[in-house]
């Protein structure tokens, strides 16, 4: 992830992340949520991160971003592919790392999803709240502000990460 401070006059993006679905278990709106602000020249890549440590992740999986449907798994959304956890970053323009949040079509209200772990169907949505948020040129982004309710567990709690 590309930790960084912010230059005077860079924009400032406020998300809501809310964990919706997972391992075949729906999750009450809002229940699980936290408030992300990364900045407009960081990437999809670096928001995946944010998210990853902000809901206590420990195992990578693959991820995407959907856009300009409601719901999850809808074919006519606009898809951006997670960069392969383990391999060589991909040169495609619609690969997650190669994508800046500050050239995103987003506004405040906007929704879009972030699938993580194509087994377990780790399904967030992710609300805009502001894309000119204040920012203290010296703290690192992104940051979590904001933290509601507990983690759920990424694997089933048998104690050793495995199903």
């Amino acid at each position: 992830m590309a930790r960084q401070k912010a230059d005077r006059g860079e924009r400032c993006i406020r998300v809501v992340v809310d964990v919706w679905f997972g391992r075949g278990v729906r999750f009450r709106k809002g229940s699980i949520a936290r408030t992300i602000d990364i900045l407009a020249s960081q990437t999809l890549d670096d928001l995946h991160w944010a998210i990853y440590g902000a809901f206590d992740r420990h195992d990578e999986h693959l991820y995407r971003f959907s856009f300009g449907s409601d719901r999850p798994y809808d074919r006519k959304a606009d898809v951006i592919e997670g960069d392969e956890p383990f391999g060589e970053p991909s040169l495609s323009p619609r690969v997650a790392s190669n994508v800046l949040m500050g050239n995103l079509n987003i506004g405040p209200k906007s929704k879009f999803f972030y699938l993580f772990d194509f087994g377990d169907d780790w399904w967030h949505r992710i609300t805009v709240v502001d894309v000119d948020a204040p920012y203290d040129p010296n703290q690192i982004y992104p940051k979590v502000i904001k933290w509601k309710g507990k983690s759920p567990e990424q694997y089933s709690n048998d104690g050793d990460g495995w199903l």
